[in-house]
């Protein structure tokens, strides 16, 4: 966007992070785990000395959402990619402040020219967007956002050069739905092998699921001999284990993907007598 009646203007990156501005009250919205690509539809609601922007214009713009901080379906943080016109990005954190509704500030520059000579971070412009859920599927146990809404508000851009600028400032409303798709659960799978002391191999060929946050990140053991004590789990994708005696055991994982779905498949593991070492040898003479 370009700003003033001097400035020949393109935006130039880049959106730097603030502290997180809470609002005097946020309307109840349900949490939900809010990733992947959504499609937003833009009303401008104010824009004074914006060149090529006037109010009541609809525009769409593509916001790319990746959460942190979760457990569950609720997250502390989203790191927002946001595409403006002619292709140009804005990084952002929003910080939860109840339930599904997140806020944060961030800046941009805006290139100015004054007496002849182009300044790329001519005049800086603050900004901060609130955002809130307001539709969600829930997917394996887990909440997840497929509507939004949102506003934007730049109060005032600050001309830093020696040129004069007349006041320019603008905001906006969002709508939008995610057009990347929900994530889908892993499926847990392993196998085992038997060695010659008894110790058995684990070997994890989980599969991810899809969508957004497919990535396995954890993995839970339980390998039903708890006369093993504490060795009775482990959260190794790939362990081993001891068992005390020779029988049938019920070996479960669990899988759990960076959504925060997972999956659990149980398999019965049978562990045979091992034979003492002198007669393992007299076999083989």
């Amino acid at each position: 966007m370009s700003r003033g009646r001097i400035a020949r203007v393109a935006l130039v990156l880049a959106g730097v992070a603030a502290a997180p501005i809470v609002p005097a009250a946020v309307a109840a919205v349900p949490p939900a785990r809010v990733e992947g690509r959504f499609t937003m539809r833009t009303v401008i609601t104010t824009a004074v000395n914006v060149r090529g922007e006037h109010r009541g214009e609809r525009l769409t713009r593509t916001w790319r959402i990746r959460p942190s901080g979760c457990r569950g379906d609720v997250c502390e943080r989203l790191h927002l990619r946001r595409t403006r016109g002619l292709g140009r990005r804005l990084w952002l954190t929003l910080h939860r402040v109840r339930g599904g509704a997140y806020v944060g500030g961030g800046r941009f520059f805006v290139a100015l020219s004054c007496h002849g000579r182009v300044d790329p971070r001519g005049a800086v412009a603050p900004y901060t967007i609130r955002l809130r859920v307001t539709a969600t599927r829930t997917v394996g146990g887990v909440r997840f956002a497929r509507r939004l809404s949102a506003t934007y508000v730049n109060r005032r851009r600050i001309d830093r050069t020696r040129c004069a600028m007349a006041p320019s400032y603008d905001g906006a409303r969002y709508r939008g739905r995610l057009r990347s798709g929900l994530p889908g659960a892993p499926q847990a799978a392993f196998t085992s092998a038997v060695g010659a002391d008894g110790v058995v191999t684990f070997s994890d060929t989980s599969r991810p699921g899809t969508g957004p946050g497919r990535r396995i990140v954890a993995w839970s053991w339980n390998f039903g001999d708890p006369a093993s004590g504490a060795a009775d789990g482990s959260v190794l994708p790939s362990p081993t284990h001891q068992f005390v005696a020779p029988a049938s055991y019920a070996v479960s994982l669990t899988v759990a993907d960076a959504a925060g779905l997972q999956s659990t498949l149980v398999q019965t593991v049978a562990v045979p007598a091992v034979m003492p070492s002198a007669l393992r040898w007299s076999a083989r003479s």
